[in-house]
C-alpha cells in the first residue's frame, strides 16, 4: 500500500526495511575468524566478491600479520609461503566456508587444517 506510513491495525509507523537481526562487528576485532588462506591473491579476491554478493562482511588480510614472531631471516623464507587469510565474522562461519568452497573449489582448504 502505497502512501500508508502507520499500520492500521497497532497504529505504529511503518518503516522502509526490517533491521538485520544479524548484529556484525563494524570494524573486524576477535569475533572475526579465520576461514580459509588462499595462495594466489586473485582467487582471494575472488572468494571476497562472492561473500560480498552474499551480504557476508569479509576481509583479506596477509599472513604476515597474523604471526607474532619476526626475524629478518624468517621473513625472507615465510615470504614465498605467504597466504591471503579471509576472515567473517564468527556467525558468518557456516555460510561463508560454502560460499568460499564454491568459489575455490579445490584450492578451498579450511584454515583449521592448514
Amino acid at each position: 500500500m502505497t502512501g500508508v506510513t502507520i499500520c492500521p491495525d497497532c497504529q505504529l509507523a511503518l518503516v522502509e526495511s526490517r533491521p538485520s537481526s544479524v548484529r556484525a562487528a563494524v570494524t573486524p576485532d576477535d569475533s572475526w575468524i579465520e576461514v580459509c588462506g588462499v595462495k594466489e591473491n586473485d582467487r582471494a579476491q575472488a572468494a571476497k566478491l562472492a561473500l560480498d554478493s552474499g551480504n557476508i562482511p569479509s576481509m583479506l588480510v596477509s599472513s604476515r600479520f597474523l604471526t607474532s614472531q619476526s626475524t629478518p631471516d624468517s621473513d625472507l623464507k615465510d615470504a614465498a609461503n605467504e597466504l591471503t587469510i579471509i576472515m567473517v565474522p564468527r556467525e558468518f562461519r557456516d555460510d561463508a566456508e560454502a560460499i568460499v568452497e564454491s568459489t575455490l573449489g579445490d584450492d578451498f582448504i579450511p584454515f583449521d587444517e592448514q
